[in-house]
């Protein structure tokens, strides 16, 4: 006489360590959602930089050939 396979799920620790490991995906998965959103884009580090170094924003200097004034 051949014994049928009992299936894992009439155990009842399986049944509640299932549960509790999605409950627990569940809600990892929303506090993700939630708290850890894009990052927001970054506005230009350099002058941000430069404020925090030198007090003031310091301009740099156009690159001598990308100037619109024609030398003479």
């Amino acid at each position: 006489m051949a014994r049928k396979p009992r299936s894992s799920w009439r155990i009842p620790r399986v049944r509640d360590m299932a549960l509790v490991l999605l409950l627990k995906f569940t809600l990892l998965f929303l506090i993700k959602i939630i708290w850890f959103d894009a990052p927001p884009a970054a506005v230009d580090g350099t002058q941000r930089m430069d404020q925090q170094f030198f007090g003031t924003a310091f301009v740099r200097p156009a690159h001598p050939l990308s100037s619109s004034v024609p030398e003479p």
